[in-house]
């Protein structure tokens, strides 16, 4: 990905979203609506079970990741099928069961690391600098991780692979692109927040641009490594 391709998914992006936003505005309130009834029902059940914050964020964990892992995969699956000249459907959301293990499994890797190897760095200043020096180099290595299997998610819906090969396909397809692939996840989340600005209500908006660019992005970055630099399926 050269760092002048960086915008142009997302711009892209946008400008299809501008030309038929009613399907995207409606599939993403429909996504947000499950995804904050989750959140919701787990909230009041942890807050039932028990007062300790520390076991009620378990109890939010346990419940969250594996029914989000569920729908993940049909919202991606969405908006793969845009890219790849299907009408997207509401329905699709409910399609997450043909890579729920997977995702699953991705999920909760991404989760106990960022936990294991991130959470320490929130009392960074409080360390002495040789445990600092460790943090940061821990921190670092889990968004060195983070960037390099981040077109994963795209790959497994797309192409349906085994978990272990999807992961590697991600780590080929950002080699020799890592900056780049960080500056381009980096610009998504950055879409994604600047929704929240307009009451919240904008990242309706903002996360169809979000997505769809991602795709869009994961498409351009697959076709360029392709053999001879073939349009690839």
């Amino acid at each position: 990905m050269q760092k002048e391709h960086i915008i142009n998914p997302f711009s892209t992006a946008l400008k299809s979203i501008r030309q038929s936003p009613v399907q995207y505005i409606r599939f993403n309130i429909l996504f947000f609506a499950i995804i904050f009834l989750i959140n919701y029902l787990a909230a009041i059940l942890s807050m039932k079970i028990t007062y300790d914050r520390y076991l009620q964020e378990i109890i939010l964990v346990v419940i969250k990741i594996p029914v989000t892992a569920y729908f993940i995969g049909g919202f991606l699956y969405f908006y793969i099928s845009i890219v790849r000249g299907v009408t997207g459907r509401a329905a699709q959301i409910y399609r997450g069961y043909r890579w729920y293990p997977a995702i699953l499994a991705y999920e909760l890797i991404v989760y106990f690391s960022y936990i294991l190897m991130v959470r320490p760095s929130s009392d960074f200043l409080d360390y002495p600098f040789p445990v600092q020096f460790r943090i940061l180099l821990v921190a670092l290595a889990f968004v060195y991780f983070f960037v390099r299997a981040s077109l994963f998610l795209a790959i497994l819906v797309d192409t349906r692979v085994p978990f272990w090969k999807a992961m590697a396909e991600s780590f080929a397809l950002t080699a020799g692109n890592f900056l780049e692939t960080g500056l381009f996840i980096a610009l998504g989340f950055t879409i994604i927040l600047s929704g929240l600005l307009a009451a919240g209500i904008g990242i309706i908006f903002t996360m169809a641009v979000a997505a769809l660019g991602y795709v869009l992005g994961y498409d351009m970055m697959r076709k360029k490594k392709a053999p001879g630099n073939q349009p690839v399926p």
